[in-house]
């Protein structure tokens, strides 16, 4: 594998900085596309493996190279040690694979707030557009992460005109709805070759990602695990390990960080923030003694493993000591209602807000629901059952239950909130 290079050499990256998110309706070749492109596959959970389907948000890793012999700029992606010279690394990436399901909407919002860019598949032999497949598209575009490319998969199953067709259709929709997208290609698991815009349009995209480095670091938790076997000693237990990507700042090995909200308290209404220390700081290949914001990483803690072990940290926030946002009960957001010409679904109706009804709330990874305790016009104020550690002018998604599942009736930004005690 590619760690076995010497890092004295120049073309060896230590670090992943870039995060490529895969988005569309559910069972449209996502998980395959990413498994086809770096050979792992990005779900890790049992059940996910077991019955085929996307639960939680998968991650993996791969590198990018480029041919330096020949005339023409050609890129690949690969996960195994290229030996020949005429390869170079150019830059190294990390993909999110999230689920889509319409059930499990909050999970794709999670992933999808923290990618530099994404893909948007569309299955040939289905009709167009789907559900989940609009939704999708409005999150990325609102959050201005619109699909850098769309893939038309399962090219192989449908005619040479039905692909043509999906094409004009694609980009029919894209236009009458205003969405932003350079560049549609096709791709089927069951072709060798792998089109070449998909490789450009990825090495253009990463030349413009910018990272905040000079902020307080702020790492967005998006899974947390207990790795000790079961009857596992005391001598072999190990802390909680805490999955996601720093936003911005740095961390190094050995600080003294902080997890807010933490462990919350309903009866006396505070939060108590977890103090730990962070022992390593891994990814899919290497052990890092110091990380900048970007890429998909792990940090092992101090924190008792029962307090992390099923996702029980996902939306919390970890940070340097007396340098993290406050903690909200209560948010104040400005919000649009979402337009979608194509959609019954969102009908007038289901798109204004009750007094004291039931919502959803996503911001970042962080996902609860709430109760809606005052109505203006354009701006909403809400109850949190959970608290969140956040900043204002953060984006947020705003859903609605219609017809037992969740769909997303607005977007907006947090303008102003009231905050909760510290025990």
């Amino acid at each position: 594998y590619l760690p076995s290079f010497k890092r004295k050499k120049k073309n060896y990256l230590e670090q992943s900085f870039t995060i490529i998110g895969t988005n569309g309706h559910v069972a449209h070749g996502k998980s395959s596309f990413i498994a086809n492109l770096t050979k792992f596959q990005p779900s890790k959970f049992k059940y996910e493996i077991r019955r085929n389907i996307s639960i939680k948000i998968g991650y993996t890793d791969c590198f990018m190279f480029k041919n330096i012999v020949s005339q023409n700029t050609i890129l690949y992606f690969s996960h195994k040690k290229i030996q020949k010279k005429c390869f170079k690394i150019i830059s190294r990436l990390s993909f999110i694979d999230s689920p889509g399901h319409e059930a499990l909407l909050s999970t794709m919002i999670g992933g999808s707030c923290l990618v530099d860019f994404s893909f948007l598949f569309i299955a040939c032999n289905n009709l167009f557009p789907q559900s989940q497949t609009i939704e999708h598209l409005y999150i990325l575009n609102r959050f201005k992460k619109s699909p850098s490319l769309i893939i038309l998969t399962k090219i192989d199953l449908v005619s040479l005109k039905k692909c043509f067709l999906y094409y004009i259709n694609t980009q029919n929709f894209l236009n009458l709805n205003d969405i932003l997208c350079f560049r549609i290609t096709f791709f089927s698991i069951h072709f060798i070759y792998i089109p070449q815009s998909l490789f450009k349009q990825c090495h253009v995209n990463i030349n413009h990602v910018s990272k905040q480095l000079m902020k307080p670091p702020l790492f967005v938790i998006l899974r947390s695990f207990n790795i000790n076997k079961p009857n596992c000693s005391d001598t072999y237990l190990s802390g909680g390990v805490l999955g996601g990507s720093l936003e911005t700042g740095t961390l190094k090995l050995g600080q003294l960080v902080e997890v807010r909200p933490g462990i919350y308290f309903k009866s006396s209404n505070k939060y108590r923030p977890i103090f730990t220390k962070i022992i390593e700081i891994k990814d899919s290949y290497l052990n890092c003694k110091q990380i900048i914001a970007g890429g998909l990483l792990a940090i092992r803690t101090r924190i008792n493993a029962s307090l992390t072990k099923q996702d029980r940290l996902i939306g919390h926030v970890l940070g340097s000591v007396g340098c993290m946002p406050p903690v909200y009960k209560v948010l104040k957001i400005r919000f649009n209602r979402i337009k979608v010409k194509h959609d019954s679904v969102y009908k007038k109706k289901y798109s204004e807000f009750l007094l004291y009804e039931s919502l959803l709330i996503n911001i970042s990874s962080f996902c609860s629901q709430c109760s809606v305790i005052r109505i203006s016009t354009n701006i909403i104020t809400v109850e949190l059952i959970e608290p969140i550690c956040t900043y204002f002018n953060k984006k947020v998604t705003i859903s609605k239950k219609y017809m037992n599942s969740w769909r997303i009736i607005a977007w907006g930004e947090i303008i102003d909130g009231i905050s909760i005690e510290q025990v």
